[in-house]
């Protein structure tokens, strides 16, 4: 003490000469000496509250200044000495840490190291002060030096941040709020790879001490955190992953009335279209378990969650087209309830989903296909007031190539066209699409069978019928004559009418006029109607249509016809007309009409078919016939006895 008195006296530092020779030495163990000496120094002075500390602290700021890397060093190594003696003056911290705060960013590694080691000591000895004051300052500093070339630098920063850490979870000052703010902006200007993994292990961190409730402060993190899933190393995308499924587990067990929906939403909606393949499939496994948690207040949103996850579901990665399929059922099973149905834009839903049908993926569509389909089945008045918008939308998708597209948009129409008033509509422009389209002609027998089994087929043929009938302005006699031979052969040949050919065949007292009600249309074309005659049991109607054939123009497609209407007689639909052959005396009309068909026919398979029938029938005729004779003898000679 003698010796830095006497070194006083004689210099005009306040640090003595032989103390600032130590601290500037290349050695550390001569700093170390140095700053021993200087503490010493300090500690008398503090005890006199002299101001000579503020005299020997603005030499230490020039010494950190300096050109020569040794003198800054000394100046840093004793800025931390003065700090062990200071800890209880948080006065001098200003002037204790702003200096260091200009080295932390030297272009010397040493520096910057020894910069590292200075503030360290003064964290550890003005721990409250300085998270209070200078927080946001070092967090950014930190930040920085965590991409440090220099291993040591790198390391030294992973040592300060678990220092201020642990101060951080014992002090009732600091303030969550200001540096999340502060956390979010380095969040989103992290982009080295050893940044990002200190950013991490403060989020770890911060969701673990219990009085801190990183929830409400989502909007700052939430966002650029899962901009990190698409970081090239795959340990950074590993601890994303982890301290986000964390995040996941904390939002499942929050009352949904505590969670900021909004922000929730929002954020999980914009990463659910990102470029970023990882982000965007757990982005839409995330959503999923937003729908099933937080249920009816999402609702409000659908429409976006939709326009989000509708384009995934066909995507060239099989992992986010399984999540957004998902996401998709989850969602569409809560829309169902009806007890929420009401929560939802329904215009805005239609035009979320009318966009998505204007693509070209497949699976996309039939997912927006089945979403109309399920709303529409669910509540028909939802759509009361988008009925031409959409029967006109829909019929245009008829022409679709693709069968299951079909198939729905057939099933939607035939829901939206369920009403009185708009069933005719729905039925005339669809039988103008098949006048005007060849395309969609080849497709009429796979649309009528489609709508048998949503709309009843009897209610439907009388509908066709009747506008066929009636409308002689709108469709030609060509394509009248075409439409009922398709619909003829889609009547006596497909499963889905089967109950129609009931009605006919066997007709109920309530149905007694089905027949009539499709006759008179069915006329457009002369085989069509006549094995509708023969289906119905109407023999003599049958037998007066064979007897006008020859006046027709018999062109080879009629002919065509009756070889498709006798292959048709020895299928199991017309067992019964086969029956009724046995009795040609209860049923003369029907073998006239028979035969008829036999004479107009030229010599061919059909013929030889038809032939053969009529055959049996007459053998059956002369058995018959003398059987008569062999009673009426017996019965004469029993009398005569």
């Amino acid at each position: 003490k003698n010796i830095c008195l006497k070194a006083m006296t004689n210099n005009s530092s306040m640090i003595p000469v032989l103390v600032h020779k130590l601290l500037t030495d290349k050695m550390k163990e001569k700093r170390k000496q140095g700053g021993e000496e200087l503490e010493k120094l300090v500690a008398t002075l503090v005890e006199k509250h002299n101001e000579k500390i503020d005299k020997i602290l603005e030499e230490l700021t020039e010494m950190c200044n300096s050109v020569q890397i040794n003198e800054r060093k000394g100046g840093l190594w004793g800025l931390s000495a003065c700090s062990m003696e200071l800890s209880d003056h948080s006065e001098y911290l200003t002037k204790l840490i702003e200096p260091v705060f200009l080295n932390m960013s030297h272009r010397d590694a040493k520096v910057r190291f020894c910069a590292m080691e200075t503030i360290y000591n003064i964290v550890r000895m003005f721990p409250e002060k300085v998270i209070s004051v200078y927080m946001s300052d070092i967090f950014k500093i930190l930040c920085d030096l965590s991409a440090d070339p220099d291993t040591i630098v790198k390391n030294a920063t992973t040592l300060l941040f678990r220092k201020m850490k642990d101060i951080i979870g014992l002090s009732d000052k600091f303030d969550l709020e200001s540096f999340m703010k502060l956390f979010s902006n380095a969040l989103k200007e992290a982009t080295n790879p050893y940044v990002r993994q200190q950013l991490i292990s403060w989020l770890v961190y911060l969701e673990s001490v219990p009085r801190f409730d990183l929830l409400k402060h989502l909007d700052q993190f939430f966002t650029p955190l899962f901009q990190f899933l698409s970081d090239p190393n795959g340990e950074i995308v590993h601890q994303t992953e982890a301290i986000l499924e964390e995040i996941r587990t904390s939002i499942l067990k929050t009352d949904p009335n505590e969670l900021p929906i909004e922000i929730l939403m929002t954020s999980i909606i914009s990463q659910s279209i990102s470029q970023s393949d990882s982000v965007k499939c757990l982005a839409l496994v995330w959503m999923k378990s937003f729908v099933n948690h937080l249920k009816a207040k999402i609702l409000e949103y659908t429409s976006d969650i939709l326009l989000a996850i509708l384009p995934s579901i066909s995507d060239k990665d099989e992992r986010i087209r399984s999540a957004a399929s998902q996401a998709n059922f989850s969602l569409l099973n809560l829309v169902s309830d009806t007890e929420h149905s009401k929560l939802i834009s329904f215009s805005k839903l239609i035009a979320v989903l009318q966009n998505e049908l204007s693509r070209y993926d497949e699976a996309s569509r039939i997912c927006a296909l089945n979403w109309i389909k399920t709303l529409i089945e669910q509540d028909p008045e939802l759509i009361s007031s988008h009925t031409d918008q959409l029967l006109k939308y829909f019929l245009s998708m008829l022409k679709d190539p693709a069968h299951e597209i079909v198939t729905l948009t057939t099933d939607i129409l035939g829901s939206i066209g369920t009403t009185e008033d708009i069933f005719p509509q729905l039925i005339k422009q669809l039988l103008c699409m098949f006048d005007t389209d060849k395309q969609m002609m080849g497709k009429s027998g796979f649309i009528v069978k489609q709508f048998s089994l949503i709309v009843n087929p009897s209610r439907l043929y009388k509908e066709i019928a009747n506008i066929l009938a009636e409308d002689e302005d709108s469709f030609s006699n060509q394509f009248k004559e075409s439409m009922i031979q398709n619909l003829n052969m889609i009547l006596l040949t497909t499963q889905e009418l089967a109950p129609l050919r009931d009605l006919i065949q066997f007709p109920k007292s309530n149905e007694e006029k089905i027949f009539d009600d499709i006759a008179l249309s069915w006329c457009y074309h002369p085989v069509s109607i006549l094995s509708l005659c023969l289906l119905a049991g109407k023999y003599e109607f049958a037998w007066e249509l064979v007897s006008k054939f020859p006046e027709l123009n018999l062109s080879v497609p009629f002919f065509v016809s009756i070889d498709n209407l006798i292959q048709l007689l020895e299928a199991p639909l017309f067992v019964g007309l086969r029956m009724h052959m046995l009795t040609p005396l209860r049923y003369p009309h029907l073998i006239r009409t028979l035969y008829g068909i036999l004479m107009i026919l030229p010599q061919s398979k059909a013929y030889n078919l038809l032939l053969n029938r009529l055959n049996c029938v007459q053998v059956m005729t002369q058995i018959d016939n003398k059987l008569t004779d062999y009673v009426e003898k017996n019965e004469t000679g029993l009398k005569a006895q």
